[in-house]
């Protein structure tokens, strides 16, 4: 708790406050929008926080990230297109309610429910990181770097796409990280000459066109359908004690699932969605309910969904580890500033991670208040043609990239990417493990060389320490259990 109140005092100042209800504002627009979602969002926005303070920047971030969880399931209702990933188990029984005469009804056990697990993610990420923090200290290189591997790998078992293909996606993202000058020996490499290259791939102009760039080609190339027309009456989201005391258990253990999934590297909000509402419906007395507009199928997932962003930033905060693609971005924009995530940065910048503790508990309380009285203005909106929507992504993804460095040539690796994007994507390629395997990179080689160099070459290092030990066995499991797993699915499947 003092260490919440010391955060309230980082942001207390007038520029975080405001880009803290900026930064919500956006979320819950971004998030109605479909197929945009927070880390596009995010991805747009990153270039705009180079020349903001450090704190500001990651303030406007979060809160971004938070309210666009909420926002996605905006659409979802309304339009019964998920705005997100994360806010598709929230059409099987939002739509059904909004289409039965009561979509204010189901924005409201949306929203209460995404505020109650936005809450406890905020509690529980407060009273976790510092003591992770203290214990991740102690850890040396060869510990950190079987972590960061383990963190890679995890993706592979919890991907929906196959092995092979998530483990080429990483190490495509371990390969274009690798473009520029070697920080041990100084050497270029793969820059063939281009002074653009020396300082590597821009990391704003990988991510826009990697989340914005491919969307819109996305959304240009889709077969048009005609397009529900959202509803306009019954909007309020208000609801009676009655009403939040029967969704309230269920978001409370809900949210609780939902950070346990979001410290694991890639599972994110989609993962604990569903999750959470294939349980909510197995301990239903009355599961026959569920898919008809029953609230606990709502409540459920919305409660774990924004329950991960907690948990999200708990190995991002302590180990450097993003958490969710969201959280990638929101590393490179502490990377921008000149701050490594990691152990260390809470006792080298203990006013930025409690001001996030801060940040994340107030955008919480702003998405619900926001949430109240604009729901509305945003089910309205979505309205807005795909062409517009198109060119305005375009139009923000072309100057986010060249604002980042002032380089054209950044602008033509951000459209060059985001059409090789599109393809890769079309194929089951794994875009959060090329996103964590770029943002990590730099961690796992320079963890991997710095242990060979104290052990003068020998891979002995990685097997004579206990937690190194432990660390090896949890490597082994999570992967071959993730491919008999597939396996067996793939088999059932057939």
């Amino acid at each position: 708790m003092q260490n919440l109140l010391y955060g309230f005092s980082v942001i207390a100042s007038p520029s975080c406050m405001l880009w803290i209800v900026v930064g919500t504002l956006l979320g819950l627009f971004i998030g109605a929008l479909p197929g945009v979602g927070p880390a596009a969002g995010c991805a747009l926005l990153l270039s705009a926080t180079y020349k903001m303070d450090s704190i500001p920047a990651i303030c406007l971030m979060i809160s971004l990230y938070m309210a666009a969880m909420y926002g996605g399931s905006i659409s979802s209702v309304v339009l019964s297109v998920p705005g997100s990933g994360a806010a598709v188990a929230t059409i099987q029984d939002g739509a059904p309610m909004a289409r039965a005469g009561y979509p204010g009804k189901a924005l409201g056990y949306s929203l209460t429910a995404s505020t109650i697990g936005g809450i406890i993610g905020c509690i529980v990420l407060s009273m976790l990181t510092a003591p992770l923090a203290i214990l991740c200290l102690k850890l040396s290189d060869p510990e950190v770097f079987l972590i960061v591997t383990f963190g890679l790998l995890s993706v592979s078992a919890v991907s929906s796409t196959t092995v092979p293909k998530t483990m080429l996606s990483i190490l495509m993202g371990l390969l274009m990280a690798t473009v520029g000058l070697d920080t041990f020996t100084g050497a270029a490499r793969y820059c063939k000459g281009v002074p653009a290259l020396y300082d590597g791939f821009e990391t704003v102009s990988i991510l826009i066109g990697m989340f914005a760039i491919s969307e819109v080609l996305k959304m240009a190339t889709a077969k048009k359908q005609e397009r529900v027309m959202p509803l306009r009456e019954g909007l309020s989201t208000k609801l009676s004690w009655k009403e939040i005391r029967h969704i309230f258990p269920t978001s409370v253990w809900s949210a609780l699932v939902g950070v346990i999934v979001g410290i694991v590297p890639a599972l994110g909000g989609g993962t604990a969605a569903w999750l959470t509402y294939t349980t909510a419906k197995r301990r239903s007395k009355h599961p026959e309910t569920f898919g008809k507009g029953e609230p606990i199928g709502i409540a459920a997932p919305e409660a774990a969904n924004n329950a991960v962003v907690g948990g999200a930033l708990i190995p991002f905060i302590t180990l450097g580890i993003p958490g969710s693609e969201v959280i990638a971005v929101v590393s490179s924009a502490l990377i921008m500033h000149g701050i490594q995530p990691g152990p260390s940065v809470i006792n080298n910048h203990p006013d930025l991670v409690y001001g996030m503790f801060a940040c994340l508990f107030l955008a919480t309380i702003l998405m619900y208040v926001f949430g109240r009285y604009t729901t509305a203005l945003w089910a309205r909106l979505l309205t807005l043609p795909d062409y517009v929507l198109c060119v305005f992504v375009l139009f923000f993804g072309i100057v986010g990239s060249y604002a980042s460095r002032g380089q054209i040539f950044d602008v033509w690796v951000t459209l060059i990417f985001g059409l090789v994007w599109f393809f890769i994507d079309k194929v089951g390629f794994s875009k959060a493990a090329f996103i964590l395997s770029y943002i990590l990179a730099y961690l796992f080689e320079s963890k991997f060389r710095r242990s060979l160099t104290i052990s003068q070459g020998s891979f002995a290092i990685f097997v004579n320490r206990p937690f190194c030990v432990i660390m090896l066995a949890l490597i082994v499991i999570t992967f071959v259990g993730g491919a008999i797993n597939k396996r067996r699915k793939k088999k059932q499947a057939i």
